[in-house]
């Protein structure tokens, strides 16, 4: 499958792991491979990348290739290095195993 974005979640069906590795029969669907078991986050919501210690994101899209589901995202902060390697700081691509939603801290 090549690569196609999307503005709202397609469907997807989530992966099964075994043994840390993937073990579901893609098939058709894309494939979301969270291993925590979460959705997809949608469009707007802020989520916290940390493959490359990337930091704080929006979610502004969502894209597939081969076979599987990422987020496109946008960072708040990007390290200096990604902001030079990339000439600013455009969407990046994440997939699944790659982000955590942000834990607001409850007031005292």
């Amino acid at each position: 499958m090549s690569y196609q974005e999307y503005q709202e979640v397609p469907a997807y069906v989530q992966a099964v792991w075994g043994e840390d590795k993937l073990v579901a029969n893609k098939g058709d669907a894309l494939v979301w491979a969270n291993k925590d078991g979460q959705a997809p986050p949608k469009v707007g919501e802020k989520i916290r990348v940390h493959m490359n210690n990337l930091g704080n994101a929006e979610v502004v899209g969502y894209f597939s290739q081969e076979g599987f589901l990422g987020l496109r995202v946008k960072f708040s902060d990007p390290p200096e290095w990604y902001v030079k390697q990339n000439k600013g700081n455009p969407v990046g691509h994440i997939f699944g195993p790659e982000w955590k939603p942000i834990v607001k801290e409850e007031s005292k």
